[in-house]
C-alpha cells in the first residue's frame, strides 16, 4: 500500500461569499468597450441578479474571442457598495499562441497572518498545516490544489531553495510526509518517483530526469544551494505565464529581470486591502487575459443558473469596396484600364474558401432553397386574414410538438440545463455561431431552408415555431426531438 501524494481536499465552506470574476471577450476593441458599457447599464436596469449568476452567464454563455476583459466583484455587493465594488475593467489583447503555464516555488513566503488563516482553513483541515515552520510549504500545495480545483494544471513545475520540497510535491515526485524525511536528512524507506510533469529544479534551472527524482541526495544537496545567484535555466526561454506560489529570493531574480510581465504572485502582499480570495481570482482574470482558461463550471461550488445579459453589440459594418475621389492621374494611367471591381461571385468565393467543405455546402444548399411560402405569395391575392396568436400548449399539438423539439436542440446547442421557449435566446448566449448552427440543424431535422439571418428575428423558441408553423413545417410526432 502506497502513501497518498496529497491530502484529499477539504470541500469549501458553506455560504461562503466568494468574489466574482466577470469575463467579457469581443472581436475588436471597439466591441469589447461597447459591451462593458452595456453591461454596467443592464446592471444598473436589473440590480436584483445575482453577481455569482452574472459571472456564470458571461463565462459560458459564449465563446471567448481574442479582445478580453475582467473585472472582479462581491457575490452580492449592496446598492450603495456597487459603484466602489465594482471597479474598471482590465483588458488585453491575448496573444497568437497560448502561453504555457509555470509553476515557481521559491525558498520564502511572504503572507499576513489574515490570509494565511483564510488561505488554510478554506482548503484543508489537516493539523501539520497549521504549524509555523512549514507555511511556506503548505502555502504553495493549498494554492496548487484550489488551481487544480478551477481545472488549471501547470505546463512545467520549478523550485530553487528550500521551494524544491514544494515543487517536488506539486510535480508528484513524493508525499507531503516524505518531503519533510527528506528536510530532516532521512534518505532510506523513502518512496520517491518520476515527475509527473516536466520538473526544473535549482537555481540553473536543470531539467529533473526520472533517476534524479528517486534520488534523495539529489534533493537535500538542491536545498542546500547557496541563494546568492540569478535564477536561470531553458525554461526561461520558453512564452509562459509564471505563477509564482511566494518570492523569489533576496538576491535572485528571474531570468535576470526583477520584475516579470510574465510573472503573477499567487499571493498579495501583507498590509494591502485586497484578500487571498480576491487576489487569487484577479490572478485567474490575468490568465484568462493571457489566454489560458479555466474549467468555467468548477469555479463555482453551487449550481448557478444563466441569466439574461445584453447581447453581442454586432456592429453592422459593410463590407463592400467604396467609391473614392478620383486622384489626377497622368496621361499613361489614364490609358490604362481600372482594375475591374470583384464580382458577387468573386466574393462569395472568397468567403467560402474560408469555410470547411461541410460549411460550404451547406450554406449553398441553403441559397437554393426556394423562398418561404409567405413571401411568395401573389400580390394581388386577398391577404387571408390570420387568427390571433394563441399560446402553443394546449391548443395546437402540431406547434407545441414543434416548440418541444427546437427548445431541445436550442438548449442542447446553448448547453442549458433548461430553457424556456418565451426566453430571449440572444441574452443567453445566441450569437452569430449558434444561429448558423441552428439554421444547419432546422434545415436537417425539418428540410426546410432558413437563414441565420431571419432568425435573428424570432429571439425566442415561441415565435420561430409559429415562423416555421407558417412556413408549412410540421415536426414529426414521436421519437426523439
Amino acid at each position: 500500500m502506497t502513501e497518498p501524494k496529497t491530502a484529499s481536499p477539504k470541500p469549501p465552506p458553506p455560504n461562503r461569499e466568494a468574489p466574482q470574476l466577470w469575463v467579457l471577450s469581443a472581436a475588436d476593441g471597439d466591441a469589447l468597450q461597447r459591451m462593458q458599457h452595456n453591461l454596467r447599464r443592464h446592471r444598473q436596469n436589473h440590480p436584483n441578479q445575482a453577481a455569482a449568476d452574472i459571472a456564470f452567464t458571461l463565462q459560458v454563455g459564449r465563446e471567448h474571442f481574442d479582445h478580453r476583459a475582467f473585472r472582479v466583484v462581491p457575490a452580492d455587493p449592496t446598492a450603495s457598495d456597487r459603484q466602489k465594488a465594482e471597479p474598471n475593467w482590465l483588458t488585453a489583447e491575448t496573444p497568437a499562441q497560448r502561453p504555457q503555464l509555470h509553476w515557481v516555488c521559491p525558498p520564502t513566503l511572504t503572507l499576513s497572518d489574515a490570509d494565511w488563516r483564510r488561505l488554510i482553513q478554506a482548503e484543508t483541515d489537516e493539523p501539520e498545516a497549521r504549524e509555523p515552520d512549514r507555511r511556506e510549504l503548505w502555502a504553495a500545495i493549498v494554492t496548487a490544489r484550489r488551481f487544480r480545483n478551477w481545472g488549471l494544471e501547470p505546463d512545467a513545475v520549478m523550485g530553487y531553495g528550500e521551494g524544491v520540497w514544494a515543487a517536488g510535491i506539486l510535480s508528484g515526485v513524493f508525499s507531503i510526509e516524505t518531503a519533510g524525511k527528506l528536510a530532516a536528512g532521512q534518505t532510506v524507506d523513502l518512496q520517491l518517483d518520476a515527475p509527473e510533469r516536466p520538473l526544473y529544479l535549482g537555481y540553473q534551472g536543470q531539467r529533473v530526469e526520472a533517476d534524479q527524482a528517486r534520488n534523495p541526495a539529489f534533493w537535500q544537496h538542491l536545498a542546500r544551494e547557496s541563494s546568492e545567484q540569478t535564477v536561470t535555466g531553458p525554461l526561461f526561454h520558453t512564452p509562459a505565464i509564471r505563477c509564482v506560489f511566494g518570492d523569489p529570493a533576496p538576491r535572485a531574480r528571474l531570468n535576470g529581470t526583477a520584475v516579470k510581465p510574465t510573472s503573477l504572485a499567487c499571493f498579495s502582499t501583507p498590509g494591502t486591502v485586497t484578500d487571498i480570495d480576491h487576489h487569487l481570482i484577479t490572478l485567474l482574470g490575468k490568465l484568462y487575459l493571457a489566454g489560458i482558461e479555466p474549467d468555467w463550471r468548477r469555479l463555482h461550488d453551487q449550481p448557478r443558473r444563466r441569466v439574461p445579459l445584453p447581447a453581442y453589440p454586432f456592429q453592422g459594418d459593410r463590407f463592400w469596396i467604396e467609391d473614392e475621389p478620383p486622384a489626377r492621374q497622368t496621361p499613361a494611367e489614364a490609358e490604362t484600364p481600372p482594375p475591374r471591381a470583384p464580382t458577387a461571385t468573386a466574393m462569395l468565393d472568397n468567403i467560402l474558401a474560408k469555410l470547411t467543405e461541410a460549411e460550404a455546402a451547406f450554406l449553398l444548399s441553403l441559397m437554393q432553397q426556394k423562398p418561404p411560402p409567405e413571401v411568395t405569395a401573389p400580390a394581388a391575392q386577398e391577404p387571408t386574414p390570420t387568427p390571433a396568436a394563441q399560446p402553443a400548449r394546449g391548443n395546437d399539438p402540431d406547434l407545441e410538438n414543434l416548440e418541444r423539439r427546437l427548445v431541445a436542440i436550442c438548449s442542447r446547442l446553448l448547453k442549458l440545463d433548461q430553457l424556456d421557449p418565451h426566453d430571449n435566446i440572444t441574452r443567453l448566449g445566441a450569437d452569430s455561431l449558434f444561429m448558423l448552427q441552428l439554421s444547419k440543424e432546422v434545415y436537417e431535422r425539418f428540410d426546410t431552408g432558413i437563414s441565420p439571418h431571419h432568425l435573428f428575428e424570432e429571439p425566442t423558441v415561441n415565435s420561430l415555431a409559429r415562423k416555421l408553423t407558417r412556413m408549412g413545417v410540421a415536426a414529426p410526432s414521436g421519437g426523439a426531438p
